[in-house]
């Protein structure tokens, strides 16, 4: 019984591994027939560049002649947002139709045509389609990428930016320089001008304060006359005349800027005693730190949560040894008793009193903490960027700062990089 059930078993295996095979077969067969009577795929459509010539009363769009191009359609997608900062590119079928265009031009011909219904002051961006005698398309510009050309009708947004920033130290407390752009460099802003415009903290009105022409499409501007310690806004118009008429560009945006000290100065003190710890992951470290300087701007000191990046502590005796940590801080009093958690907005150094600090200094991969503080013959310092410190200056972009133990002094200010 056991041979037969055997033969059975195996005969049964043998019928099914036979129409698998045949099934198999069938299936590879019908698949080289479709691949042989198959159609070839057509040719991926050629694409060229558009360029855009933005005017005062259109956007030009220029585009090489296609050989056995007769017609091309223009397509056009408003991309205002885009230029504004918006990420979100238009899809292609965002593009509607413009015009249509036929021509009768030999090959390599730049071919042109205006875009004079565009509306004043916002962007365009184009799509330009090629289509043989039979209708059929040849060509497009449409690349199907994530970058896009576009211009504007008249005269673009006026921009404005601190110019005093970096370690040029061009702002202070008894002038700041604003500059000014026009996204329109080229003919079409030559002989324009710029209205600049001001506000004091507290008023309720913005006021003239400056006409000037722009200089390759810019302008750089000095305000002399501000008040120690206090804040300004500023805004600009960029304007052109033309042909009897006056253009204006849509408003800047406004930036403020404190007239106060470009590097502000504290006054540090540590409390907590120096030497080599080695027990520890972790060193909690105390200090005191108060403004030096009337005219300082406004310093928070921030918390960073459960990371220690951007801010590092520097401790070095000769013949005791050195390292370099990273730093956080994390608790804050305003009289050395009462203790509190550094709120997530961080806490503003007062203008005159002092405020008193607790950090850690993590000893990472270093075997032991070399700490300092502002014990002799110790070089100890904590050094931070963009990490610790958030100084309202006159500068632009991320706080550079330092707090020296040796020395009992410290600084920030605002760098751009």
């Amino acid at each position: 019984m056991t041979t037969t059930g055997s033969c059975v078993n195996s005969s049964k295996i043998f019928r099914y591994s036979y129409r698998v095979l045949l099934l198999f077969s069938m299936t590879l067969l019908t698949c080289l027939l479709l691949f042989a009577t198959a159609k070839p795929t057509a040719a991926a459509r050629e694409t060229f560049n558009v360029h855009l010539h933005p005017a005062l009363t259109s956007v030009g769009i220029s585009w090489p002649n296609k050989k056995a191009a007769v017609k091309y359609k223009i397509y056009r997608a408003d991309v205002t947002d885009v230029e504004a900062g918006s990420d979100r590119i238009p899809e292609r079928s965002s593009y509607k139709k413009v015009k249509t265009l036929k021509v009768k031009s030999p090959k390599g011909k730049l071919l042109s045509w205006s875009d004079k219904k565009a509306k004043k002051g916002r962007y365009y961006a184009y799509i330009v389609r090629a289509f043989d005698k039979n209708g059929k398309e040849i060509a497009d510009s449409w690349d199907g990428s994530d970058w896009i050309s576009y211009a504007c009708k008249g005269l673009g947004r006026t921009w404005i930016s601190n110019d005093g920033y970096g370690e040029n130290y061009t702002n202070s407390r008894k002038e700041l320089h604003i500059s000014v752009m026009s996204d329109q460099v080229g003919i079409e802003v030559s002989n324009a001008q710029v209205i600049l415009y001001r506000k004091k903290a507290g008023a309720k009105k913005f006021t003239k304060i400056a006409t000037r022409n722009l200089k390759n499409g810019s302008l750089d501007y000095t305000d002399k006359n501000v008040k120690s310690g206090k804040k300004y806004s500023y805004r600009a118009r960029v304007i052109k005349k033309a042909g009897g008429k006056t253009y204006k560009a849509k408003m800047s945006k406004t930036i403020t800027i404190p007239a106060v000290n470009f590097h502000a100065k504290y006054k540090v003190k540590c409390l907590t005693p120096a030497g080599t710890y080695t027990d520890r992951d972790k060193l909690e470290i105390t200090m005191m730190l108060q403004n030096k300087g009337k005219y300082n701007g406004t310093t928070t000191i921030l918390r960073k949560d459960g990371e220690y990046t951007g801010s590092e502590y520097h401790g070095e005796k000769k013949g005791v040894g050195s390292g370099l940590y990273d730093f956080r801080f994390t608790m804050y009093s305003k009289d050395n008793v009462t203790w509190k958690p550094i709120p997530a907005k961080g806490i503003k150094l007062p203008k005159k009193k002092p405020l008193y600090l607790k950090g850690e200094i993590l000893k990472g991969e270093e075997p032991v903490i070399y700490f300092g503080g502002s014990a002799a013959g110790w070089t100890s310092y904590i050094d931070s960027e963009g990490g610790m410190f958030d100084y309202d200056g006159p500068g632009a972009g991320y706080t550079s700062a330092m707090l020296n133990f040796s020395s009992g002094t410290g600084g920030a200010y605002l760098e751009w990089d």
